[in-house]
């Protein structure tokens, strides 16, 4: 029962006391020979920057690749994919970083993936930077259509990028695809459908504030509304009256930042 800790403990021995080469030989044997292990989904990070500082990016990306195909469980080689994809994007290789987070996607799909929605959210990220908004929408949009509901309450099975998913999406068409409507019912939906997340407030924020520069100062006053009502704690709820001047902010100092950022950068 102690066999992997063992193992492990063993190669940390040789590493940090010891002879560090046949160390991190043990640690690579140890990963492989007990890859079920939490101790081998920890350890891997570690072996593949020592890999990458002692023998180039190139040893790393391989034996990454390999314990992408040939690792002993499903979350290792998950774990090699992701990691590889990560490295890939890091060395400036966007086109193949890409290719590896939505090949981990798609090896370790929802809901086993454990990394699906990082994969998923990694790789919108990268199709933002080469300027193609549409797919970067279409990857967050394909993590959220397997968002569930729960029968407990009235939440759902939450993964951690799911709202962060949404408010990216309301950016995306507010930034980037210069769809205002759409990006307020985005925004609206990260409010909607995300009752636990921290980005609640601001995403109404931001709708309201978009209602208002399309000169629907009655709708964003609604939302503002809601904002101070339900979520009086917020920062926006104390400055509502910058966007709504005939509602009464929630209780608490208005921070100026906020209203700054009305103004825009030249404001």
């Amino acid at each position: 029962a102690r066999a992997a800790r063992a193992a492990f403990d063993g190669a940390e021995i040789e590493i940090e006391h010891g002879n560090a080469e046949q160390g991190w030989a043990e640690l690579e044997l140890a990963i492989r020979k007990y890859p079920r292990s939490g101790l081998a989904l920890a350890a891997l990070g570690r072996l593949s920057q020592h890999r990458e500082e002692r023998t180039g990016a190139a040893a790393a990306l391989e034996l990454l690749a390999d314990l992408g195909e040939r690792g002993g469980s499903a979350e290792l080689r998950e774990l090699a994919l992701y990691d590889r994809g990560r490295l890939l994007e890091k060395l400036g290789r966007e086109a193949e970083a890409l290719g590896a987070f939505l090949d981990t996607a798609r090896r370790h799909p929802y809901p086993k993936g454990a990394l699906w929605d990082d994969a998923l959210f990694a790789a919108s990220l990268l199709e933002h930077q080469q300027r193609r908004p549409a797919r970067a929408i279409a990857h967050l949009e394909r993590m959220l259509r397997e968002k569930e509901p729960s029968s407990l309450n009235q939440g759902s099975y939450q993964r951690p990028r799911y709202a962060a998913a949404r408010y990216r999406v309301a950016e995306l068409y507010r930034d980037r695809m210069a769809d205002r409507p759409r990006a307020v019912r985005e925004f609206r939906r990260v409010w909607d459908e995300h009752a636990t997340s921290l980005l609640r407030d601001d995403a109404l924020w931001q709708a309201a504030r978009l209602e208002r520069e399309q000169g629907h100062g009655e709708a964003a006053c609604e939302l503002l509304k809601r904002l101070v009502s339900d979520a009086p704690d917020s920062r926006f709820a104390r400055c509502a009256d910058a966007l709504c001047p005939t509602l009464r902010p929630a209780e608490g100092a208005c921070h100026p930042y906020v209203v700054r950022d009305l103004r825009g950068p030249d404001g």
